[in-house]
């Protein structure tokens, strides 16, 4: 049983962990000015966005953009109490 947990802990704590960190990185890039971000985080939402054609990411309807601010002020504290509570 403590295998199980250890693993799903793993998981978890991976998961939240790229949720923490791409959040405020990229995905906050399709809600917010791009002035306010590095260039090279900037070329690299492009580039995702030109190479796999995500038309989400380019043309940013309102729905996306939505549930990106659902994930800011929601998912991403989740995800941080997350870490600090597997830790």
């Amino acid at each position: 049983m403590g295998a199980i947990t250890l693993l799903l802990d793993t998981i978890v704590f991976i998961f939240s962990l790229v949720i923490v960190i791409a959040t405020p990185l990229l995905d906050s890039q399709s809600c917010l000015p791009s002035h306010l971000f590095p260039a090279p985080l900037v070329d690299q939402k492009k580039w995702y966005a030109d190479l796999y054609g995500d038309y989400l990411v380019t043309e940013k309807p309102h729905f996306f953009v939505g549930l990106i601010w659902v994930e800011i002020f929601f998912l991403r504290p989740l995800c941080v109490a997350n870490l600090y509570g597997i830790v």
